[in-house]
């Protein structure tokens, strides 16, 4: 899994400022992704958001696995609203996937 993760991304999450005021704020960590448009067939699914919904595939660790779907993911300063997330467990092989759209 890892020979195919060749993109850095950050994870920007919304934050409570004080009260009713929020905003995004980057997470500390930057990671390494796979971000991928999906197969026809899955593309069906997303067909709300045709042509501009992606796959980000990245590997599972303690950080990522909290993913909300109010997050924002930004690869070359492009921004992604996550829309989904889906936990693979194959024993040997675990990742997640961000059912991602851009904004």
């Amino acid at each position: 899994m890892k020979y195919f993760l060749d993109k850095k991304i950050r994870i920007r999450r919304l934050k409570t400022i004080s009260g009713i005021k929020s905003a995004y704020s980057s997470t500390s960590t930057s990671y390494i992704a796979s971000i991928q448009q999906p197969s026809p067939e899955r593309g069906l699914l997303y067909s709300d958001q045709l042509g501009q919904a992606y796959e980000c595939y990245l590997e599972l660790n303690n950080s990522v696995k909290y993913a909300k779907e109010s997050d924002i993911v930004i690869h070359n300063s492009v921004e992604y609203s996550v829309k989904g997330i889906e936990i693979m467990d194959f024993g040997s092989t675990q990742y997640i996937m961000l059912i991602i759209v851009k904004r």
